[in-house]
């Protein structure tokens, strides 16, 4: 068990981002958090498929970075384009890479001024109850 971090300017808590695509971790991962990465990544779909692949059924994730439709077109932000920022997500683009890499998403919030998004996602898994949960943490 465990939660697998990234944020910048680290990229990771325990691995470097990109990752590479046949990169085997010794765990499955119940929780990931993403925050200010996406836009810096030149391949976000593979790097969503990867946290895919190294979180156990029902983990849950958060990805955090700036809401792109806010920053052009909204309320033109202009002072808001970074320029190491690779992409720049629309909720709905974020919404659906996340459903492309098979993501459930949860809820998607921006921040009371709309310039931040969180995109929070569930890995599909087969609905457990508390009961059946606790036995299984208890037989590993």
């Amino acid at each position: 068990r465990g939660v697998l971090l990234s944020c910048l300017p680290t990229y990771t808590v325990y691995y470097t981002l990109p990752f590479d695509k046949n990169i085997r971790l010794e765990r499955d991962y119940d929780a990931f958090a993403s925050f200010q990465v996406f836009e810096h990544l030149g391949d976000p779909l593979s790097t969503f498929q990867l946290l895919y692949n190294v979180c156990r059924e029902n983990a849950y994730g958060i990805i955090n970075g700036p809401n792109g439709l806010q920053v052009f077109f909204a309320q033109v932000l202009y002072q808001q384009v970074i320029l190491q920022h690779i992409n720049y997500y629309t909720p709905m683009s974020l919404y659906t890479l996340a459903q492309r890499a098979d993501f459930i998403v949860e809820e998607l919030k921006s921040d009371d001024a709309e310039i931040e998004m969180n995109l929070y996602c569930r890995k599909p898994g087969a609905s457990v109850s508390m009961n059946e949960r606790r036995a299984q943490e208890r037989s590993v």
